[in-house]
């Protein structure tokens, strides 16, 4: 899908922008002609994807929310990664998965999608994991969603589906964790090292020029079994042109360190978990995460030649709907 040259400040906010400085604060939030042109983008792909889209009102923010599938079919919610929206499940999970459940994505508070803080200042969207989970308790009970429910995160979605199966255990069936970061395991140093140098090259290269696409091939790289390969199936070019130029996101919860295990049994004591990892992994110890999964009591599937960014790779992408319906269907197979 895509990525902006400001992925990191997930994991360190309020520090790097003092070396970046990021333009997404002090009330400025989806102001301006960047943003106009970024949203306008954006609507026109979504009007294409879901079938319905609705803007929630809650403490800490709009929340833009977007369904397939029939209310009466069993809800799968979806949070998303890094420095993106709710528009990365639009044509990758949301097709097939629609057709039997009833599918509903959230766009992330302070991230670079519809959802808007409270203000205009992110500082006023969710600010740990307690008001994470709240914040996605509001939105569930203005959209009808009384029964228990099964989220999907992928990246730094994995830390709010992790806040909800913690806080409000009894809400959540299932847990699925997607390439998780931050709740298994923390960023690596190393990796945060080569976003870092990846973002503040990007402020001097143009992003659709030679050396920055030599620049944006390395990074990606980074997160790809074969960067060249699966760089070719990004979609939504002018979508992640416009984002680049937003200044970054402003999630201001952590994900740069992992729980306590006790806690990740007591939430696969309530909720089954299942985490789909790929063996070239690099943003997070693959092996630390698999292990700590694994103790934890939660059920793992490590995919050959896949790294963090599996939804565009192949055939992890396509994988990855089998695994989810047969663990939805409560079919184990042991990888």
């Amino acid at each position: 899908f895509f990525l902006t040259s400001h992925t990191i400040s997930y994991f360190r906010p309020g520090i790097i922008d003092q070396y970046l400085m990021f333009s997404g604060t002090n009330n400025t939030w989806q102001k301006g002609e960047r943003w106009e042109r970024f949203l306008q983008i954006y609507d026109d792909i979504a009007s294409n994807m879901f079938s319905e889209s609705r803007r929630i009102p809650t403490r800490f923010g709009g929340t833009q929310v977007h369904i397939n599938g029939s209310r009466n079919k069993q809800t799968l919610v979806f949070f998303h990664g890094i420095a993106t929206n709710s528009l990365m499940f639009g044509d990758w999970l949301f097709p097939t998965l629609s057709k039997k459940y009833r599918c509903i994505a959230i766009d992330t508070i302070g991230d670079l999608g519809q959802s808007s803080p409270t203000g205009g200042n992110p500082v006023n969207g969710p600010s740990n994991e307690e008001e994470m989970a709240e914040w996605v308790m509001e939105v569930f009970n203005q959209i009808d969603i009384e029964s228990e429910v099964s989220l999907i995160g992928y990246s730094f979605g994995c830390v709010i589906a992790s806040c909800v199966a913690r806080y409000y255990p009894d809400r959540v069936a299932k847990l699925i964790l997607l390439a998780p970061v931050g709740v298994l395991a923390p960023v690596r140093k190393l990796w945060l090292a080569q976003a870092i140098f990846f973002a503040v090259m990007s402020q001097f290269l143009q992003s659709d020029g030679r050396l920055g696409e030599k620049l944006r091939l390395w990074f990606f790289g980074t997160m790809m079994a074969d960067a060249p390969t699966s760089m070719k199936n990004l979609k939504y070019r002018e979508l992640q042109q416009a984002s680049d130029a937003l200044g970054g996101p402003q999630v201001q919860v952590r994900a740069d360190f992992a729980w306590e295990l006790q806690i990740l049994r007591e939430m696969t004591q309530h909720s089954s978990t299942l985490v789909i990892i790929g063996d070239h992994e690099n943003v997070v110890d693959r092996e630390q995460a698999v292990e700590k999964a694994r103790k934890a009591n939660m059920e793992v599937r490590v995919y050959v030649k896949a790294g963090h960014m599996f939804f565009c790779e192949d055939p992890a992408k396509h994988v990855v709907l089998r695994d989810l319906e047969e663990f939805l269907n409560g079919i184990k197979d042991e990888l």
